[in-house]
């Protein structure tokens, strides 16, 4: 006994024009709704970032901008600002690891300085979703100005679980419309 082909079973043929535009539409609206809330994660940080870096090309110094009130960059959400030399060398701080400061990679820095940034059409200025280790996610927005760069951070802890949870109804969704779309080419057929 030969086995039908996919194109001799009429339910399937009917039924894969569902499929993609199941596919097709779930996928767009996660990744609109992921996109908003990820780009969205990064406006506080844009406006310390940019705010700090004109105030010290202004001629402001560093400790009088930069909150004294220390932030853990892997238990708060709290955003926070570092503010280094040209080298990177850390001149002021809000943010630490356990204490330690650390700063995003080398390339985000220079990305920022030859106004190659992403996500972003600002002068000088670069935004990256930063890893310092395998606990701690930071939306960070990087800003190079005469002197130095500024780094604006904060932890995407609950951002993250916002996606987590959209992915769960994305799901939910998709199974939902493959199988209403069942339902309705047998009732229909």
């Amino acid at each position: 006994m030969k086995l039908p082909t996919f194109r001799e079973i009429p339910l399937v043929r009917l039924w894969l024009p569902y499929l993609v535009m199941s596919v097709g539409l779930t996928t767009l609206v996660y990744a609109t709704v992921q996109q908003s809330h990820r780009q969205a994660a990064n406006d506080p940080q844009i406006q310390m970032a940019e705010d700090t870096a004109a105030a010290l090309a202004a001629g402001e110094k560093p400790s009088a901008l930069v909150p004294a009130r220390q932030v853990n960059m892997r238990a708060s959400l709290a955003p926070f600002l570092i503010v280094t030399d040209e080298q990177r060398g850390v001149v002021a701080t809000s943010g630490t690891l356990d204490g330690a400061t650390v700063l995003p990679p080398a390339g985000a820095f220079a990305a920022a300085k030859a106004d190659t940034g992403k996500d972003t059409a600002a002068p000088q200025e670069n935004r990256v979703t930063w890893q310092p280790n395998d606990q701690s996610r930071l939306a960070a927005v990087i800003v190079h100005y005469h002197g130095g760069y500024v780094v604006a951070a904060r932890n995407l802890r609950e951002v993250e679980a916002r996606e987590q949870q959209l992915t769960e109804m994305a799901a939910l969704v998709f199974i939902g419309l493959l199988a209403a779309s069942l339902i309705l080419l047998l009732i229909v057929k």
